[in-house]
């Protein structure tokens, strides 16, 4: 089995609109509730936004009246993501009294680290798409963006699986700033370019999704489809 850079995972829950988000004695619970977490917080009134940002740990949450987004930034593994998700989604469900979600979805970005991209690409034509330089000959030189995407389902979760050659850049953050709305470009140094073997998994529930199950579930769920149906199609595919 190849050994994975995680390169980002994020959580999105759609919900119907909040109306407890208009109370900003909800919004102050949210922001006091989880500053373990996120100490950095900045509130958006006219965007009505509420940011949430830890900039040591790389990661940061977008929360609206009908949007949750969780977005961490390299994360060390699966379980230090879902420590932080679940959290947050059960202060936020409790606060703004949301006993359901109409989308739950997590997306992962993980690679396989290759020396170049000549390396990436090889390894898609020889093992996804079992062609040789002869038939890539056909259409020109310099190949480039090879990959392949669908979709498969396991119960009620769907997937969108998208396997591709990449160029992944990482930032460093190189001010404090007091608020998070101060963070920008100008603020981050580029520090390093892997080349790799992109897995980019987005599996999610539609429908009416449970407040609870979605804490106590869904991650797990999620983790499991990633460390066996995924992992074991890479595997087999890396052996052909």
């Amino acid at each position: 089995m190849p050994n994975y850079i995680f390169n980002k995972i994020f959580i999105e829950a759609r919900y119907n609109n909040a109306l407890f988000f208009n109370d900003l004695n909800k919004i102050q619970s949210i922001i006091d509730e989880a500053q373990g977490i996120f100490p950095n917080s900045n509130f958006e009134p006219n965007q009505k936004i509420l940011i949430l940002n830890n900039l040591e740990k790389h990661y940061t949450a977008n929360i609206s009246a009908n949007r949750f987004i969780v977005d961490v930034d390299r994360p060390q593994n699966f379980e230090s993501v879902k420590i932080i998700a679940e959290e947050l989604l059960r202060i936020c469900t409790n606060n703004l009294n949301i006993k359901n979600f109409g989308r739950l979805g997590m997306r992962t970005f993980r690679g396989i680290p290759k020396n170049n991209l000549w390396e990436a690409n090889k390894y898609i034509k020889e093992k996804l798409f079992k062609f040789d330089d002869r038939l890539f000959n056909i259409v020109g030189n310099n190949i480039s963006n090879l990959g392949i995407s669908f979709m498969f389902t396991d119960g009620n979760y769907k997937t969108m699986l998208n396997i591709k050659s990449a160029s992944m850049q990482t930032f460093e953050i190189n001010l404090n700033p007091t608020v998070v709305s101060e963070v920008n470009l100008s603020s981050m140094t580029k520090t390093q370019t892997v080349d790799e073997i992109l897995i980019d998994s987005d599996i999610f529930q539609d429908g009416i999704v449970d407040v609870e199950f979605a804490i106590n579930n869904f991650i797990n769920d999620v983790i499991k489809i990633n460390n066996s149906k995924i992992n074991e199609f890479i595997r087999n595919v890396s052996i052909q």
